[in-house]
Protein backbone atom coordinates (compact mmCIF):
# COMPACT_ATOMS: atom_id res chain seq x y z
CA UNK A 1 0.00 0.00 0.00
CA UNK A 2 0.87 3.78 -0.26
CA UNK A 3 2.37 5.50 2.70
CA UNK A 4 2.06 9.26 3.90
CA UNK A 5 3.61 11.48 6.28
CA UNK A 6 1.34 12.55 8.93
CA UNK A 7 1.23 14.16 12.41
CA UNK A 8 -0.79 12.66 14.92
CA UNK A 9 -1.49 12.78 18.57
CA UNK A 10 -3.79 12.07 21.63
CA UNK A 11 -1.10 13.95 24.10
CA UNK A 12 -1.78 16.85 26.30
CA UNK A 13 0.39 18.60 23.83
CA UNK A 14 2.64 18.23 20.76
CA UNK A 15 3.58 14.67 19.96
CA UNK A 16 4.92 13.28 16.91
CA UNK A 17 3.41 10.83 15.14
CA UNK A 18 4.33 9.29 11.59
CA UNK A 19 2.72 7.07 9.67
CA UNK A 20 5.64 5.70 7.21
CA UNK A 21 6.56 7.05 3.97
CA UNK A 22 8.96 5.19 1.51
CA UNK A 23 11.10 7.92 1.32
CA UNK A 24 10.16 9.15 5.32
CA UNK A 25 13.57 9.36 7.95
CA UNK A 26 12.62 7.78 11.30
CA UNK A 27 14.50 6.80 14.57
CA UNK A 28 16.11 3.77 15.17
CA UNK A 29 14.92 1.84 18.16
CA UNK A 30 11.82 2.56 18.41
CA UNK A 31 8.54 1.63 19.14
CA UNK A 32 5.90 1.62 16.68
CA UNK A 33 2.20 -0.14 16.78
CA UNK A 34 1.50 -2.61 13.97
CA UNK A 35 -1.93 -2.02 13.41
CA UNK A 36 -3.33 -5.76 11.07
CA UNK A 37 -6.30 -5.00 8.32
CA UNK A 38 -8.49 -7.93 10.43
CA UNK A 39 -8.87 -9.67 13.52
CA UNK A 40 -7.94 -12.68 10.79
CA UNK A 41 -5.01 -11.28 9.81
CA UNK A 42 -3.58 -10.82 13.26
CA UNK A 43 -3.97 -14.46 14.61
CA UNK A 44 -2.25 -15.27 11.23
CA UNK A 45 0.52 -13.03 11.89
CA UNK A 46 0.48 -13.91 15.79
CA UNK A 47 0.37 -17.02 14.95
CA UNK A 48 3.64 -17.19 11.92
CA UNK A 49 5.42 -14.68 14.24
CA UNK A 50 4.93 -17.35 17.43
CA UNK A 51 6.35 -19.98 15.62
CA UNK A 52 9.17 -18.61 13.59
CA UNK A 53 10.53 -16.23 16.61
CA UNK A 54 10.24 -13.08 13.65
CA UNK A 55 7.69 -10.84 13.76
CA UNK A 56 6.42 -11.11 10.02
CA UNK A 57 9.75 -12.58 8.90
CA UNK A 58 11.30 -9.20 10.20
CA UNK A 59 14.04 -8.05 12.63
CA UNK A 60 11.55 -6.53 14.88
CA UNK A 61 11.15 -7.28 18.79
CA UNK A 62 7.64 -8.10 19.45
CA UNK A 63 6.78 -5.99 22.77
CA UNK A 64 3.32 -6.98 23.43
CA UNK A 65 0.14 -8.27 21.52
CA UNK A 66 -2.83 -6.65 21.68
CA UNK A 67 -5.04 -9.15 21.53
CA UNK A 68 -8.67 -7.33 21.76
CA UNK A 69 -7.35 -4.17 18.95
CA UNK A 70 -6.12 -6.64 17.01
CA UNK A 71 -2.30 -4.57 17.01
CA UNK A 72 1.40 -5.47 17.92
CA UNK A 73 3.78 -3.09 19.56
CA UNK A 74 7.01 -3.85 18.28
CA UNK A 75 10.24 -2.05 18.61
CA UNK A 76 13.11 -1.99 15.62
CA UNK A 77 14.74 0.66 13.21
CA UNK A 78 13.56 2.48 10.07
CA UNK A 79 13.81 0.07 7.58
CA UNK A 80 12.06 -2.49 9.87
CA UNK A 81 9.58 -0.77 10.09
CA UNK A 82 9.55 0.10 6.68
CA UNK A 83 9.49 -3.63 5.52
CA UNK A 84 6.60 -4.13 8.08
CA UNK A 85 4.60 -1.43 6.57
CA UNK A 86 4.34 -3.20 3.11
CA UNK A 87 3.55 -6.34 4.25
CA UNK A 88 0.22 -7.57 3.15
CA UNK A 89 -1.18 -8.38 6.33
CA UNK A 90 -0.70 -4.95 7.86
CA UNK A 91 -2.87 -1.83 7.53
CA UNK A 92 -0.51 0.67 8.56
CA UNK A 93 2.15 1.04 11.26
CA UNK A 94 2.55 4.17 13.37
CA UNK A 95 5.19 5.55 15.56
CA UNK A 96 5.22 5.65 19.26
CA UNK A 97 4.90 9.09 20.63
CA UNK A 98 5.62 10.31 23.92
CA UNK A 99 3.67 13.29 25.55
CA UNK A 100 3.72 15.38 28.60
CA UNK A 101 1.56 13.99 31.59
CA UNK A 102 -1.48 15.23 32.90
CA UNK A 103 -1.34 18.15 35.12
CA UNK A 104 -3.78 20.12 37.30
CA UNK A 105 -4.62 23.47 35.64
CA UNK A 106 -3.60 26.67 37.71
CA UNK A 107 -6.71 28.64 37.30
CA UNK A 108 -5.71 32.28 37.49
CA UNK A 109 -9.05 33.80 38.87
CA UNK A 110 -10.81 31.10 41.06
CA UNK A 111 -14.47 32.15 42.32
CA UNK A 112 -13.15 30.54 46.50
CA UNK A 113 -14.89 33.16 48.47
CA UNK A 114 -17.43 30.54 49.73
CA UNK A 115 -15.08 27.78 49.33
CA UNK A 116 -13.83 25.41 52.91
CA UNK A 117 -12.40 22.01 52.50
CA UNK A 118 -14.69 18.99 53.05
CA UNK A 119 -14.72 17.80 56.21
CA UNK A 120 -15.74 14.13 57.70
CA UNK A 121 -18.92 13.27 56.01
CA UNK A 122 -19.43 17.30 54.35
CA UNK A 123 -20.17 16.56 50.11
CA UNK A 124 -18.18 18.32 47.88
CA UNK A 125 -19.60 20.67 45.88
CA UNK A 126 -19.15 18.58 42.66
CA UNK A 127 -20.72 15.52 44.19
CA UNK A 128 -23.69 17.86 45.09
CA UNK A 129 -23.63 19.40 41.89
CA UNK A 130 -24.02 16.97 39.59
CA UNK A 131 -26.64 15.21 42.20
CA UNK A 132 -24.61 12.10 43.13
CA UNK A 133 -25.93 12.01 46.83
CA UNK A 134 -29.75 11.89 45.07
CA UNK A 135 -28.99 9.16 42.82
CA UNK A 136 -27.52 7.02 46.13
CA UNK A 137 -31.06 6.31 47.09
CA UNK A 138 -31.42 3.99 43.96
CA UNK A 139 -27.66 3.00 43.67
CA UNK A 140 -24.07 3.82 44.99
CA UNK A 141 -22.23 1.98 42.13
CA UNK A 142 -22.07 -1.20 43.89
CA UNK A 143 -21.35 -3.39 41.08
CA UNK A 144 -19.80 -1.32 38.82
CA UNK A 145 -16.25 -1.43 37.45
CA UNK A 146 -14.12 1.32 36.40
CA UNK A 147 -10.79 1.70 34.98
CA UNK A 148 -8.77 4.66 35.61
CA UNK A 149 -6.35 5.00 33.04
CA UNK A 150 -3.69 7.81 34.17
CA UNK A 151 -0.51 8.40 36.71
CA UNK A 152 -1.15 5.57 38.90
CA UNK A 153 -2.13 5.61 42.40
CA UNK A 154 -1.44 5.87 46.19
CA UNK A 155 -3.01 2.16 47.17
CA UNK A 156 -3.00 2.38 50.62
CA UNK A 157 -4.86 5.49 50.40
CA UNK A 158 -7.29 5.28 53.20
CA UNK A 159 -9.96 6.04 51.41
CA UNK A 160 -9.29 3.89 48.31
CA UNK A 161 -7.78 1.29 49.10
CA UNK A 162 -10.82 -0.56 50.05
CA UNK A 163 -12.13 0.13 46.23
CA UNK A 164 -8.91 -0.96 44.71
CA UNK A 165 -9.69 -4.09 42.65
CA UNK A 166 -6.97 -4.31 40.07
CA UNK A 167 -3.59 -2.37 39.34
CA UNK A 168 -1.75 -2.19 36.23
CA UNK A 169 1.64 -0.93 34.91
CA UNK A 170 2.31 0.07 31.49
CA UNK A 171 4.63 2.35 31.92
CA UNK A 172 7.35 2.91 34.54
CA UNK A 173 8.26 0.16 37.14
CA UNK A 174 5.23 0.59 39.57
CA UNK A 175 1.92 1.49 40.13
CA UNK A 176 3.14 4.33 42.84
CA UNK A 177 1.74 8.04 41.28
CA UNK A 178 4.27 10.25 41.47
CA UNK A 179 2.44 12.89 40.09
CA UNK A 180 -0.86 12.73 42.18
CA UNK A 181 -3.32 13.26 39.40
CA UNK A 182 -3.95 10.16 39.20
CA UNK A 183 -5.09 9.28 42.90
CA UNK A 184 -6.82 12.75 42.76
CA UNK A 185 -9.09 11.44 39.89
CA UNK A 186 -9.73 8.25 41.16
CA UNK A 187 -11.10 9.96 44.29
CA UNK A 188 -13.37 11.62 42.56
CA UNK A 189 -14.53 8.84 40.92
CA UNK A 190 -14.75 6.30 43.55
CA UNK A 191 -13.56 7.63 47.16
CA UNK A 192 -15.60 5.73 49.73
CA UNK A 193 -15.05 7.95 52.68
CA UNK A 194 -13.26 5.42 55.07
CA UNK A 195 -10.58 8.35 56.21
CA UNK A 196 -12.50 11.62 56.35
CA UNK A 197 -15.50 11.20 54.83
CA UNK A 198 -14.12 11.85 51.28
CA UNK A 199 -17.18 10.46 49.10
CA UNK A 200 -16.63 10.24 45.43
CA UNK A 201 -20.01 10.50 42.87
CA UNK A 202 -19.94 6.31 42.86
CA UNK A 203 -18.43 5.35 45.94
CA UNK A 204 -19.58 1.70 45.95
CA UNK A 205 -17.68 0.97 42.37
CA UNK A 206 -15.04 -0.98 41.67
CA UNK A 207 -11.34 0.72 40.78
CA UNK A 208 -9.05 -0.80 38.39
CA UNK A 209 -6.07 1.27 37.70
CA UNK A 210 -4.05 1.34 34.43
CA UNK A 211 -0.77 3.51 34.61
CA UNK A 212 -0.05 4.89 31.37
CA UNK A 213 1.42 8.40 32.30
CA UNK A 214 4.76 9.05 34.78
CA UNK A 215 6.08 12.65 35.55
CA UNK A 216 8.25 12.04 32.14
CA UNK A 217 4.87 12.05 30.03
CA UNK A 218 2.91 9.60 28.49
CA UNK A 219 3.52 6.83 26.03
CA UNK A 220 1.09 6.61 23.02
CA UNK A 221 1.42 2.95 23.17
CA UNK A 222 0.99 2.20 26.75
CA UNK A 223 -2.46 4.00 26.24
CA UNK A 224 -3.44 1.65 23.81
CA UNK A 225 -2.17 -1.12 26.07
CA UNK A 226 -4.66 0.52 28.88
CA UNK A 227 -7.45 0.52 26.21
CA UNK A 228 -6.96 -3.32 25.40
CA UNK A 229 -7.10 -3.92 29.35
CA UNK A 230 -10.35 -2.15 29.31
CA UNK A 231 -11.94 -4.34 26.57
CA UNK A 232 -10.45 -7.59 28.56
CA UNK A 233 -11.67 -6.92 31.41
CA UNK A 234 -15.07 -5.76 30.22
CA UNK A 235 -14.97 -2.99 32.70
CA UNK A 236 -18.06 -0.86 32.56
CA UNK A 237 -16.60 3.11 32.33
CA UNK A 238 -12.86 4.14 31.01
CA UNK A 239 -11.92 7.17 32.67
CA UNK A 240 -9.16 9.27 30.48
CA UNK A 241 -8.36 12.65 32.23
CA UNK A 242 -6.20 13.38 28.78
CA UNK A 243 -5.79 14.14 25.98
CA UNK A 244 -4.39 16.36 22.91
CA UNK A 245 -5.15 18.36 19.85
CA UNK A 246 -3.87 15.75 17.14
CA UNK A 247 -5.74 12.81 16.34
CA UNK A 248 -4.27 9.19 15.75
CA UNK A 249 -5.58 6.38 13.54
CA UNK A 250 -4.76 3.83 15.72
CA UNK A 251 -6.09 5.48 18.80
CA UNK A 252 -9.61 6.26 16.95
CA UNK A 253 -9.78 2.58 16.02
CA UNK A 254 -9.10 1.40 19.37
CA UNK A 255 -12.07 3.43 21.15
CA UNK A 256 -14.27 2.12 18.24
CA UNK A 257 -13.28 -1.54 18.80
CA UNK A 258 -13.78 -0.56 22.66
CA UNK A 259 -17.44 0.30 22.25
CA UNK A 260 -18.45 -2.12 20.10
CA UNK A 261 -17.09 -4.28 23.49
CA UNK A 262 -19.59 -2.49 25.42
CA UNK A 263 -16.65 -0.14 27.48
CA UNK A 264 -17.92 3.27 27.79
CA UNK A 265 -14.71 5.76 27.55
CA UNK A 266 -14.78 8.91 29.00
CA UNK A 267 -12.20 11.88 28.29
CA UNK A 268 -11.47 15.97 29.37
CA UNK A 269 -12.28 18.18 26.75
CA UNK A 270 -8.81 20.49 27.23
CA UNK A 271 -7.28 22.90 29.06
CA UNK A 272 -6.31 25.22 26.82
CA UNK A 273 -9.53 27.48 26.35
CA UNK A 274 -10.14 27.37 22.93
CA UNK A 275 -13.17 26.30 20.63
CA UNK A 276 -11.56 22.63 19.83
CA UNK A 277 -11.94 19.68 21.22
CA UNK A 278 -8.96 17.46 22.93
CA UNK A 279 -8.44 14.10 21.43
CA UNK A 280 -9.74 11.34 22.57
CA UNK A 281 -12.60 13.35 23.31
CA UNK A 282 -13.37 14.72 20.42
CA UNK A 283 -13.83 10.93 18.46
CA UNK A 284 -17.49 10.13 18.52
CA UNK A 285 -17.08 6.81 20.67
CA UNK A 286 -16.13 9.13 23.69
CA UNK A 287 -18.25 11.14 26.05
CA UNK A 288 -16.86 14.81 26.07
CA UNK A 289 -16.69 16.57 29.45
CA UNK A 290 -16.14 20.17 29.40
CA UNK A 291 -15.13 21.78 33.30
CA UNK A 292 -17.91 23.80 35.42
CA UNK A 293 -16.81 26.91 37.60
CA UNK A 294 -18.63 26.56 41.26
CA UNK A 295 -20.99 29.50 39.75
CA UNK A 296 -21.67 26.78 37.03
CA UNK A 297 -20.10 28.95 34.26
CA UNK A 298 -18.11 27.58 31.64
CA UNK A 299 -14.15 27.50 33.48
CA UNK A 300 -11.88 29.86 31.38
CA UNK A 301 -9.69 26.90 30.48
CA UNK A 302 -12.51 24.80 29.70
CA UNK A 303 -12.23 23.56 25.63
CA UNK A 304 -15.26 23.92 23.94
CA UNK A 305 -16.82 22.74 20.04
CA UNK A 306 -19.38 20.64 18.53
CA UNK A 307 -18.21 17.54 19.44
CA UNK A 308 -18.34 18.48 23.64
CA UNK A 309 -21.08 16.67 25.10
CA UNK A 310 -21.35 17.63 28.72
CA UNK A 311 -20.25 19.75 31.60
CA UNK A 312 -19.04 18.83 35.10
CA UNK A 313 -17.44 20.57 38.48
CA UNK A 314 -13.70 21.38 37.25
CA UNK A 315 -12.58 23.87 40.00
CA UNK A 316 -11.91 23.52 43.43
CA UNK A 317 -12.66 20.17 42.63
CA UNK A 318 -11.43 18.54 46.17
CA UNK A 319 -10.23 15.06 46.41
CA UNK A 320 -7.53 12.75 47.59
CA UNK A 321 -3.59 12.61 46.62
CA UNK A 322 -0.93 10.76 47.72
CA UNK A 323 -0.99 10.72 51.44
CA UNK A 324 1.29 13.28 52.65
CA UNK A 325 1.53 15.41 49.46
CA UNK A 326 -1.56 17.55 49.84
CA UNK A 327 -1.02 21.53 51.06
CA UNK A 328 -3.67 23.22 52.82
CA UNK A 329 -3.69 26.49 53.22
CA UNK A 330 -5.79 27.30 56.57
CA UNK A 331 -6.50 31.02 58.21
CA UNK A 332 -8.20 32.16 61.17
CA UNK A 333 -9.19 36.00 61.32
CA UNK A 334 -9.90 36.91 65.10
CA UNK A 335 -11.01 33.07 65.57
CA UNK A 336 -13.56 32.85 62.16
CA UNK A 337 -12.28 30.74 59.30
CA UNK A 338 -12.05 32.53 56.56
CA UNK A 339 -11.60 31.35 52.91
CA UNK A 340 -7.89 31.55 51.45
CA UNK A 341 -6.02 30.60 48.36
CA UNK A 342 -2.11 29.31 48.85
CA UNK A 343 0.53 30.90 47.26
CA UNK A 344 2.51 28.50 44.85
CA UNK A 345 6.14 27.31 46.30
CA UNK A 346 4.58 28.83 50.34
CA UNK A 347 5.75 27.23 53.52
CA UNK A 348 5.57 23.76 52.81
CA UNK A 349 3.34 22.69 55.60
CA UNK A 350 4.96 23.03 59.41
CA UNK A 351 1.76 23.58 60.93
CA UNK A 352 0.04 26.64 61.88
CA UNK A 353 0.82 30.09 63.26
CA UNK A 354 -0.13 32.57 65.09
CA UNK A 355 0.44 36.23 65.30
CA UNK A 356 -1.59 39.87 65.13
CA UNK A 357 -2.15 40.98 61.80
CA UNK A 358 0.05 44.41 60.62
CA UNK A 359 -0.53 46.48 57.56
CA UNK A 360 2.10 47.03 55.60
CA UNK A 361 0.37 48.84 52.25
CA UNK A 362 1.26 47.21 48.76
CA UNK A 363 4.27 45.62 50.45
CA UNK A 364 6.84 48.32 48.56
CA UNK A 365 10.62 49.45 50.36
CA UNK A 366 8.73 52.52 51.58
CA UNK A 367 5.86 50.95 53.08
CA UNK A 368 8.12 48.42 55.47
CA UNK A 369 10.96 51.15 56.18
CA UNK A 370 11.75 51.36 59.96
CA UNK A 371 8.89 48.60 60.63
CA UNK A 372 9.53 45.81 63.21
CA UNK A 373 7.33 42.90 62.04
CA UNK A 374 8.78 40.27 64.49
CA UNK A 375 6.17 38.39 65.74
CA UNK A 376 3.51 40.15 63.41
CA UNK A 377 1.57 38.61 60.77
CA UNK A 378 2.16 40.69 57.23
CA UNK A 379 -1.18 42.11 55.49
CA UNK A 380 -0.63 43.01 52.10
CA UNK A 381 -2.81 44.13 49.55
CA UNK A 382 -2.36 43.29 46.09
CA UNK A 383 -0.88 44.91 43.21
CA UNK A 384 2.01 47.92 41.56
CA UNK A 385 4.99 45.09 42.87
CA UNK A 386 5.04 41.33 42.19
CA UNK A 387 3.65 38.89 44.91
CA UNK A 388 7.82 37.52 45.17
CA UNK A 389 8.64 41.48 46.41
CA UNK A 390 5.86 41.48 48.60
CA UNK A 391 6.88 38.55 50.74
CA UNK A 392 10.87 39.91 50.44
CA UNK A 393 9.71 42.84 52.01
CA UNK A 394 7.07 41.37 54.66
CA UNK A 395 10.53 38.61 55.42
CA UNK A 396 12.72 41.72 55.45
CA UNK A 397 10.73 43.18 58.56
CA UNK A 398 10.97 40.10 60.39
CA UNK A 399 7.09 38.77 59.55
CA UNK A 400 6.44 34.96 60.86
CA UNK A 401 3.66 34.89 57.87
CA UNK A 402 2.24 36.73 54.94
CA UNK A 403 -1.55 37.47 54.33
CA UNK A 404 -2.10 39.37 50.91
CA UNK A 405 -5.35 40.43 50.18
CA UNK A 406 -6.97 40.45 46.86
CA UNK A 407 -7.44 43.52 44.84
CA UNK A 408 -10.55 42.33 42.77
CA UNK A 409 -13.69 40.43 43.41
CA UNK A 410 -12.58 36.66 44.09
CA UNK A 411 -8.84 35.76 44.75
CA UNK A 412 -6.30 34.16 42.61
CA UNK A 413 -4.51 30.76 42.72
CA UNK A 414 -1.07 33.05 43.08
CA UNK A 415 2.80 31.47 43.21
CA UNK A 416 5.67 32.43 43.90
CA UNK A 417 9.14 31.76 41.56
CA UNK A 418 11.34 31.77 44.86
CA UNK A 419 10.51 29.29 47.76
CA UNK A 420 9.42 30.49 51.35
CA UNK A 421 9.90 29.56 54.34
CA UNK A 422 6.67 31.80 55.43
CA UNK A 423 3.00 30.80 54.43
CA UNK A 424 1.58 32.99 52.27
CA UNK A 425 -2.18 32.86 51.59
CA UNK A 426 -4.29 35.36 49.88
CA UNK A 427 -8.12 35.98 51.26
CA UNK A 428 -10.78 38.22 49.54
CA UNK A 429 -10.62 41.92 48.99
CA UNK A 430 -13.51 42.41 51.06
CA UNK A 431 -12.24 40.62 54.09
CA UNK A 432 -8.63 42.78 53.90
CA UNK A 433 -10.51 45.78 53.58
CA UNK A 434 -12.59 45.15 56.20
CA UNK A 435 -9.06 44.28 58.47
CA UNK A 436 -7.48 47.28 57.49
CA UNK A 437 -10.23 49.12 58.46
CA UNK A 438 -10.31 47.57 61.66
CA UNK A 439 -6.91 48.28 61.86
CA UNK A 440 -7.45 51.86 61.15
CA UNK A 441 -9.72 52.70 64.18
CA UNK A 442 -7.11 51.07 66.94
CA UNK A 443 -8.22 47.70 67.14
CA UNK A 444 -5.87 44.82 67.11
CA UNK A 445 -6.82 41.64 64.68
CA UNK A 446 -5.62 38.38 65.59
CA UNK A 447 -4.79 35.47 62.82
CA UNK A 448 -4.12 32.13 63.08
CA UNK A 449 -2.69 30.56 59.73
CA UNK A 450 -0.44 28.03 57.95
CA UNK A 451 0.21 25.52 55.69
CA UNK A 452 -1.12 21.79 56.36
CA UNK A 453 0.44 18.43 55.25
CA UNK A 454 -2.42 17.16 54.08
CA UNK A 455 -3.72 13.72 52.16
CA UNK A 456 -6.46 16.13 50.11
CA UNK A 457 -6.28 18.52 47.62
CA UNK A 458 -8.37 21.03 45.43
CA UNK A 459 -7.42 20.91 42.07
CA UNK A 460 -9.03 22.97 39.10
CA UNK A 461 -8.56 21.38 35.11
CA UNK A 462 -11.17 19.35 33.16
CA UNK A 463 -9.17 16.70 34.23
CA UNK A 464 -11.42 16.93 37.49
CA UNK A 465 -14.88 17.53 35.64
CA UNK A 466 -14.20 14.09 33.11
CA UNK A 467 -14.12 11.79 36.64
CA UNK A 468 -17.27 13.42 37.83
CA UNK A 469 -19.05 12.18 34.51
CA UNK A 470 -16.86 9.08 34.78
CA UNK A 471 -18.97 8.12 38.50
CA UNK A 472 -22.11 9.06 36.50
CA UNK A 473 -21.97 6.83 33.90
CA UNK A 474 -20.83 3.81 36.55
CA UNK A 475 -23.85 5.04 38.53
CA UNK A 476 -26.17 4.34 35.47
CA UNK A 477 -24.38 1.19 34.21
CA UNK A 478 -24.35 -0.27 37.47
CA UNK A 479 -28.40 0.18 37.98
CA UNK A 480 -28.61 -1.18 34.30
CA UNK A 481 -25.96 -3.37 32.90
CA UNK A 482 -27.57 -3.73 29.27
CA UNK A 483 -27.23 -0.30 28.18
CA UNK A 484 -25.03 0.10 25.25
CA UNK A 485 -22.07 2.91 26.07
CA UNK A 486 -24.21 5.20 23.10
CA UNK A 487 -27.13 5.04 25.30
CA UNK A 488 -24.97 5.63 28.16
CA UNK A 489 -24.51 8.66 26.73
CA UNK A 490 -27.65 9.40 25.08
CA UNK A 491 -28.97 8.91 28.78
CA UNK A 492 -26.63 11.80 30.43
CA UNK A 493 -26.94 14.21 27.41
CA UNK A 494 -30.95 13.72 27.54
CA UNK A 495 -30.88 14.50 31.59
CA UNK A 496 -28.31 16.95 31.12
CA UNK A 497 -29.53 20.43 32.55
CA UNK A 498 -29.09 23.06 30.21
CA UNK A 499 -26.56 25.87 30.52
CA UNK A 500 -26.22 29.02 28.78
CA UNK A 501 -24.65 31.00 27.16
CA UNK A 502 -24.41 27.89 24.30
CA UNK A 503 -24.47 29.32 21.06
CA UNK A 504 -21.43 27.72 20.55
CA UNK A 505 -22.07 24.74 21.99
CA UNK A 506 -19.57 25.65 24.49
CA UNK A 507 -22.01 24.07 27.18
CA UNK A 508 -22.68 21.11 25.68
CA UNK A 509 -25.98 19.41 26.82
CA UNK A 510 -25.21 21.17 30.02
CA UNK A 511 -24.78 19.86 33.85
CA UNK A 512 -24.89 16.07 33.95
CA UNK A 513 -27.82 15.28 36.29
CA UNK A 514 -27.05 11.49 38.18
CA UNK A 515 -30.42 12.21 39.44
CA UNK A 516 -32.32 12.23 36.49
CA UNK A 517 -29.73 10.36 34.20
CA UNK A 518 -29.92 6.71 36.52
CA UNK A 519 -34.29 6.99 36.86
CA UNK A 520 -34.11 6.97 33.22
CA UNK A 521 -31.43 4.26 33.03
CA UNK A 522 -33.37 1.97 35.27
CA UNK A 523 -36.69 2.01 32.98
CA UNK A 524 -34.69 1.56 29.77
CA UNK A 525 -34.35 -2.15 28.20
Amino acid sequence: MGFNLARRSIGLLLGSLLTFSAAGALAENSKYVVVLKSQNNYRMAKHMSERSGLFLGTRAVTKTYLDNLGMVIVEGDESTARELGQNHLVDFVEKEFIVPAPKFKIHPVSDRANFIPPKNADLTWGVQAVKADKAWAITKGGNARVLDLDTGIDEQHVDLVARIEKTKVFTGNSIKDEVGHGTHTAGTIAADGAGSGLLGVAPEAKLLIGKVCAGTGCNSTAILQGVDWAIAEKVDVVNMSLGGMFSSTAAAQAYAKAETAGVMIVAASGNSGISSISYPAKYPSVLAVGALMPDLTKASFSQWGPELDVMAPGVDVYSTVPQGTGREGQIKIDGTIVASTLFQNSNPGTGLVSGNLAFIGLGKPVDVQGKDLKGSIALIQRGEISFDDKVKAATGAGAKAVVIFNNAAGMIQGGLSVATTLPVLMIEQSVGETIVASLNQGNTVASEMGVVVTDYMAQHGTSMACPHATGVAALIRSVNKNLTPAQVRDVMKASATALTPNGANEMGSGLIDAEKAVAQAATLN
